[in-house]
């Protein structure tokens, strides 16, 4: 874990990978891979610093980020050397401190596609559906 910022916030997404649980990684000879891991988005993430005071929420661009570096750490995909697309991308409900999460992806590195979906805990009186956090679509270009 990294050292603590101002406020206590420490864990960065590279802190939570590294103590995530894969649950499955499939690495297909024909380059169409998948991962599910189980994480916990802890209180002391940096992305809660300012992200809101006295009512944090994990932004939408740190469930973007904890895809992109699942690909690279899982996958070894240099992300750096490509640009970016997502054509599609959803949250349907907010991600709060301490949240157990569910991040399954399919990894197309032929066609530099990923397709994911991050989900948590059964909501509470549900019938025992997992809540939808975040679903999407990125494409990586080469760089021209």
């Amino acid at each position: 874990m990294t050292e603590n910022a101002p406020g206590g916030y420490a864990r960065t997404t590279q802190d939570v990978i590294n103590a995530a649980i894969p649950e499955t990684l499939d690495c297909h000879p024909d380059g169409v891979s998948s991962l599910t891991l189980k994480c916990r988005i802890e209180p002391d993430m940096v992305w809660f610093n300012g992200h809101f005071p006295g009512n944090p929420v994990y932004p939408g661009v740190a469930a973007l980020d904890l895809v992109v570096r699942s690909l690279r750490h899982f996958f070894s995909f240099d992300s750096e050397s490509f640009i970016m697309t997502i054509p599609q991308m959803k949250f349907p409900n907010p991600v709060f401190p301490g949240t157990a999460l569910r991040l399954s992806l399919t990894w197309n590195a032929p066609d530099l596609k990923c397709a994911f979906q991050i989900s948590g805990e059964p909501e509470p009186g549900s019938s025992g559906s997992p809540a939808m956090h975040a679903s999407g679509k990125i494409i990586f270009l080469r760089e021209l």
